[in-house]
C-alpha cells in the first residue's frame, strides 16, 4: 500500500469519526451510520480510488446479517404477524416505486439498463452494489445512487420527524380528523393535554377553536409534544419548580395527582415467595417487556422464590406469556391491570417506568 493510500484511508477514518460525532451531537438518529456514509460518498465523488478488500466486505455483511438475526425476537415476530398487512403494502409500494424509477431512467435517460435498475432498486445498498457487479453494471454509479438514496431518506425523515411532527408523524392526520369530530360532538369547556402523541392533535384543534387549554407536565424534562404546545397553552401545570421556571409565567406547580388508595397501602412484611410487579403503564412498555424476557434465564434459578405479576400491554402479551411458560415461572401475565393500587399493596418489588 502506497503512502498516499495510507493517508487517504486515515483521512477517511478521521472525517467519518468527525461527521458521526457532529451528527450525534445534533441529535440525528443513526449518526454513526450516516456520518461515515457522507464521508465515503465525498471520497467516492472525489475519485479517491479507495477499495476495501473483498473478504472485508463479505465479513462486514456477515456481521450485519448476524445482528439482524439476533434482533428477530419472539415479540418482534409477533408484531410482524399482527401488522403484516400495512408492512406488506409498504414493501410492495417501495419495490414498485423503485422499479418505476429504474424503468424511466432506462427508457428516457442515458443510463445503461442494468445500472439504472440496480441503482434505483430499494434494499440494502451494499447488497445492491455487490449484486450489480455480478450483472455487469457500473458499481461506482450504482453505489453512489444507492448510498445517496439512503442518506437523503435518513436525513429527510430525521428532520421532518424531529423538527415538525415528533416521532409519530404518520398518525397526525388521523388524529386531527378524530379530534375535530370529538370537538364537534361535545361542548368542550377546557382541553387538558398530558403529553404524548395522542394529546397533540386535540390540543392543536382546541387552540384553533379558541378553547382554553392546560398542558400538564409531570416530568422535569418535558417531552416533544408538551414543548411544542406550551407556547400556545392557556396554562401549564407542572410537578417541579425547575420545569415551571423553564416554561415561564403561565406555569403553576401543582405536583402530580395520585389517587387516595395508593396512600392507604399498609406496610408489607417481606417473605418468600416474593411478589414482583412489572408494569410499563396502561399500554405496556416494550423495552421493559423485552428486558424482562432477556433476564428470565438468569432468574430461573430463583423462580421458586418468586411470584411475578407482569402487565404487558396488548402488543407484547403473547410473547411475554410464552417466555414465562417456557421456563415454568409462577407468573400472572396480564395485558392490563384494573386494580393497580391493590397490586402495589401485594408487591415486594415494583419494576416500572
Amino acid at each position: 500500500m502506497t503512502d498516499r493510500r495510507v493517508l487517504l484511508w486515515l483521512a477517511l477514518l478521521v472525517l467519518s469519526a468527525v461527521l458521526a460525532l457532529l451528527l450525534r451531537l445534533a441529535g440525528f438518529p443513526a449518526a454513526f451510520l450516516v456520518g461515515p456514509m457522507i464521508a465515503a460518498i465525498g471520497f467516492g465523488v472525489g475519485d479517491s480510488r479507495l477499495r476495501a478488500p473483498k473478504f472485508v466486505f463479505i465479513a462486514a455483511q456477515s456481521v450485519v446479517g448476524t445482528m439482524v438475526a439476533s434482533a428477530l425476537t419472539g415479540s418482534i415476530l409477533l408484531s410482524l404477524a399482527q401488522d403484516w398487512a400495512p408492512m406488506a403494502l409498504v414493501v410492495i409500494s417501495t419495490i414498485a416505486a423503485g422499479g418505476l424509477v429504474g424503468w424511466v431512467l432506462t427508457r428516457y435517460g442515458r443510463m445503461p439498463g442494468t445500472t439504472a435498475a440496480w441503482g434505483s432498486s430499494p434494499g440494502a445498498a451494499s447488497v445492491m452494489v455487490a449484486m450489480a457487479a455480478e450483472y455487469g453494471a457500473d458499481i461506482r454509479l450504482v453505489g453512489f445512487m444507492q448510498y445517496l438514496r439512503i442518506l437523503v431518506v435518513v436525513l429527510t425523515a430525521s428532520l421532518v420527524s424531529r423538527l415538525v411532527f415528533g416521532a409519530n408523524a404518520a398518525l397526525l392526520p388521523a388524529g386531527l380528523w378524530d379530534s375535530e369530530k370529538i370537538l364537534r360532538r361535545h361542548r368542550v369547556n377546557v382541553a387538558l393535554g398530558v403529553g404524548g402523541y395522542a394529546s397533540g392533535p386535540m390540543m392543536l384543534l382546541a387552540v384553533a377553536h379558541r378553547i382554553p387549554t392546560v398542558v400538564f407536565e409531570p416530568n422535569v424534562e418535558p417531552g416533544f409534544t408538551n414543548r411544542a404546545l406550551v407556547g400556545m397553552a392557556t396554562r401549564v401545570a407542572v410537578a417541579y419548580q425547575e420545569t415551571a421556571t423553564r416554561f415561564g409565567a403561565k406555569s403553576v406547580v401543582t405536583g402530580v395527582p395520585i389517587r387516595r388508595e395508593f396512600f392507604e397501602i399498609s406496610r408489607k412484611e417481606h417473605r418468600a415467595p416474593f411478589h414482583i410487579l412489572i408494569t410499563g403503564g396502561s399500554r405496556g412498555a416494550h423495552p421493559i417487556n423485552q428486558a424482562v424476557i432477556d433476564a428470565l434465564d438468569r432468574l430461573a434459578v430463583r423462580k421458586n422464590q418468586l411470584f411475578i405479576v407482569h402487565q404487558t400491554g396488548e402488543r407484547d402479551y403473547n410473547a411475554v406469556r410464552d417466555a414465562y411458560a417456557r421456563l415454568e415461572f409462577n407468573a400472572e401475565v396480564l395485558p392490563f391491570i384494573e386494580n393497580m393500587a391493590e397490586r402495589f399493596a401485594q408487591a415486594d418489588l415494583i419494576i416500572c417506568r
